[in-house]
């Protein structure tokens, strides 16, 4: 074999094995990166409890808020009636004690964050619903289709939320048997 020829089978050889170690080190760093975001991501959760807190308080608006557009017909018969009191029935006057502080307080920026915008999705649909009462029977039927659209986009929002803690959070971290506090679960 001539030289040149030698020295081409060399720098194959050597063009390989870089080519070798290139393509895994990229399957490292990409291991490394993958690891470092879900790392992250559960760090970012917080504890459990919160998490469960924000979930119990949107599946709670979102069954509320589903039951509006379901009684739509029921309203618009009461309405029909000459019932003066379907506002206080729907809706609501505050927003006062929508949330709880100390565990608003306790919780991650990001779950204080979707918690109050969910609140607020929820009281501008039931807060229009309290404006349903009154003796005006034509303002209330034609302001129920209104208060229902509100209601529908309200409800959409609130299940986008539910959808992203469940995006967010691994669904062992959010079906966690135990609702105990970390600390009792340590010698001390």
């Amino acid at each position: 074999m001539e030289a040149p020829t030698v020295i081409a089978i060399v720098i194959g050889i050597v063009n390989l094995c870089a080519l070798v170690a290139v393509i895994g080190q990229t399957w490292l760093t990409r291991r490394a990166v993958q690891l470092a975001q879900r790392t992250k991501a559960i760090n970012d959760l917080g504890a459990v409890g919160a998490v469960t807190w924000v979930q119990t308080w949107l599946y709670r608006w979102k069954k509320d808020l589903e039951q509006m557009i379901d009684d739509e017909k029921q309203m618009k018969t009461e309405a029909k009636a000459g019932t003066t009191t379907i506002g206080k029935t729907y809706g609501l006057k505050t927003p006062k004690g929508l949330i709880t502080k100390p565990i608003y307080e306790s919780l991650p920026d990001w779950l204080q964050i979707m918690s109050m915008s969910a609140a607020q999705y929820y009281f501008d649909c039931k807060g229009a619903a309290s404006a349903l009462d009154g003796d005006d029977q034509e303002l209330i039927l034609k302001l129920i289709p209104q208060v229902i659209e509100r209601t529908k986009e309200g409800l959409s929002r609130i299940d986008e939320m539910l959808s992203y803690i469940k995006e967010i959070a691994p669904e062992w971290y959010l079906q966690s048997p135990a609702r105990l506090n970390d600390a009792d679960f340590m010698d001390r």
